[in-house]
């Protein structure tokens, strides 16, 4: 897959998927083929060209649904994630993306976690007055 196939600007998010803001400066590469970078390095895209794709990388992967000036929104399906493993979130949207060398700066604004996702954090137990007790 290529790059801009990470690109679907028709695309809507489900209510289930985990929604990261991204801010870039490509260098070398169009905008979009810069943010379908970032979504295919942080879910499953491959740096070689596959013969045959599964029928499951459709579903898996990462889309680009919104591009405003030099912010774009990613969205990943929630199956990219275990449940309750913050390191694994972390590492998969704000990873090695880091290290793209077609990109000049790439900053994480903003993530949004989708309801199942938060719901498997325990989180306190006692709410905001148990914490300040």
């Amino acid at each position: 897959m290529r790059y801009i196939d990470f690109v679907d600007l028709k695309y809507k998010p489900s209510i289930s998927d985990l929604i990261c803001s991204f801010y870039v400066e490509p260098e070398g590469l169009k905008f979009e083929e810069a943010a379908g970078g970032v979504a295919a390095e942080s879910s499953i895209g491959t740096w070689t060209e596959l013969g045959t794709m599964k029928e499951y990388v459709n579903k898996l992967q990462a889309k680009v649904f919104e591009i405003d000036g030099n912010n774009f929104k990613i969205a990943y399906p929630i199956e990219l994630f275990e449940e309750s493993n913050m390191p694994n979130i972390l590492s998969s949207v704000a990873g090695n993306i880091f290290g793209l060398k077609a990109l000049r700066n790439l900053r994480l604004n903003d993530i949004e976690f989708p309801p199942k996702l938060v719901r498997s954090f325990k989180g306190p137990a006692h709410g905001i007055e148990g914490i300040r007790k």
